[in-house]
């Protein structure tokens, strides 16, 4: 089953593409859509819960286990070029290791997801999301407009 579907991050990044000028907007651009997935498609949200919150990974499973730490790593990657290419472009100095930033912004949208996933409807998951990109950014010391669409930061300083 694993093999057959796209993880709801690994479509929405294929259909955002990158924006080189805004590493932000295009970070924000994908989770967003990421979870507008999660919320809209059953299919999406079924495997997602199974592959997060059903599956144990004994010796048979050791694929789904490498396919999701391949996937996790990707996006680390991603996110901390996000982050250090914007943080270059503010002029600014980030209050931790980019890397160490980029797992804190996975680990909050991991558990954002695997919350809601728990009961489905008892917040917005793409607003929720939003907010906690943004406030994530303003922490690590970008200014962010709160205009939903496009991050537009720079630096707090």
């Amino acid at each position: 089953m694993m093999e057959r579907v796209t993880l709801p991050l690994e479509a929405a990044k294929r259909e955002a593409g990158s924006d080189g000028a805004d590493p932000l907007a295009a970070i924000e651009r994908v989770m967003m859509l990421a979870l507008d997935l999660m919320v809209t498609d059953p299919q999406v949200r079924r495997v997602f819960e199974i592959a997060t919150l059903k599956v144990e990974y004994t010796q048979e499973m050791d694929a789904v286990l490498q396919r999701h730490r391949a996937a996790r790593n990707e996006f680390l990657d991603d996110f901390a070029n996000a982050l250090e290419h914007a943080a270059r472009k503010a002029g600014i100095e980030l209050p931790m290791p980019v890397k160490t930033a980029a797992f804190g912004l996975h680990a909050a949208f991991s558990g954002l997801i695997q919350d809601w996933l728990l009961e489905p409807g008892l917040f917005d998951l793409v607003a929720a999301g939003r907010h906690v990109f943004r406030v994530y950014l303003a922490g690590l010391g970008f200014e962010c407009s709160a205009e939903p669409a496009g991050v537009d930061c720079k630096s707090a300083a």
